[in-house]
């Protein structure tokens, strides 16, 4: 999937809309009501990189210190998702 601003998008809103679909891809994968195994852990990990690395697009719109709070959000979001993805033999 391209990631690119729509017609008279801003990138503050590109970035916030694009953030949040990788967000929303990676509830999905949570919301399954199954156990996660490797493939969904691997999947919700790549959403949440995804996100973080749209965020990086706006630094600049967002200020540097909002950027870092919003950043560590998502990784804090993932941290625990790697101790799964250990348990199952990555």
């Amino acid at each position: 999937m391209n990631y690119q601003l729509r017609n008279k998008e801003t990138l503050g809103a590109g970035v916030r809309r694009i953030c949040r679909e990788q967000i929303d891809a990676a509830l999905e994968i949570t919301w399954n009501g199954s156990d996660p195994d490797h493939d969904a852990v691997h999947e919700l990990r790549k959403h949440l990189k995804k996100a973080r690395a749209a965020l990086g697009w706006g630094t600049k719109e967002l200020g540097t210190k909002r950027f870092r709070y919003e950043d560590r959000q998502l990784q804090a979001g993932g941290r625990p998702l790697h101790k799964i993805g250990d348990t199952q033999g990555r």
